[in-house]
């Protein structure tokens, strides 16, 4: 079990300083992409276009390091299991890019927002896991549970003999 909770907390490190240097690469992608959208005068509406696909990129980044955030805390021991569930959780279904708002973006920037696209899908998946995992080990507690205070009593009042 150590191992594999080492593997998690390798893939969540990792997967974190990916998503900080992905981060970086939208900002400045965008950053350049908007004001060369300027430059060409383009009509207010792809200009709305292109900075509500700039937000939801953000977005989506914003949501991959929150989650990301939460685990690492976790991994270290400043949230409790209670405090992730609680406080970790991805939105299962956040859009996906607008094509019309993507046909705006050079070639560069359209690949940018397609990882973040991959990366947001990644951490679906690792974060179904992580639910389905802690469902488990929460439904196998209550039999544990109610099977000790079945036989605390009896251990309590047993005669010694």
């Amino acid at each position: 079990m150590s191992t594999l909770c080492s593997l998690q907390t390798r893939l969540i490190e990792s997967l974190y300083c990916d998503a900080l240097v992905l981060a970086d690469e939208v900002r400045l992608g965008f950053d350049t992409a908007r004001q060369e959208l300027r430059q060409a005068n383009a009509s207010e509406e792809q200009q709305i276009a292109f900075s509500c696909e700039a937000l939801r990129t953000a977005n989506r980044m914003m949501q991959c390091l929150s989650w990301l955030m939460n685990h690492r805390a976790h991994n270290r021991g400043q949230l409790t299991p209670i405090q992730l569930r609680r406080q970790g959780r991805l939105l299962d279904h956040f859009p996906p890019a607008d094509e019309r708002a993507l046909a705006l973006m050079p070639q560069d920037l359209r690949a940018t927002v397609a990882m973040t696209q991959r990366l947001y899908d990644r951490v679906i998946r690792l974060d179904r896991a992580w639910r389905d995992t802690s469902r488990a080990k929460k439904s196998a507690r209550p039999e544990d549970a109610a099977k000790h205070r079945k036989r605390a009593p009896a251990q309590l009042y047993a005669v010694a003999g």
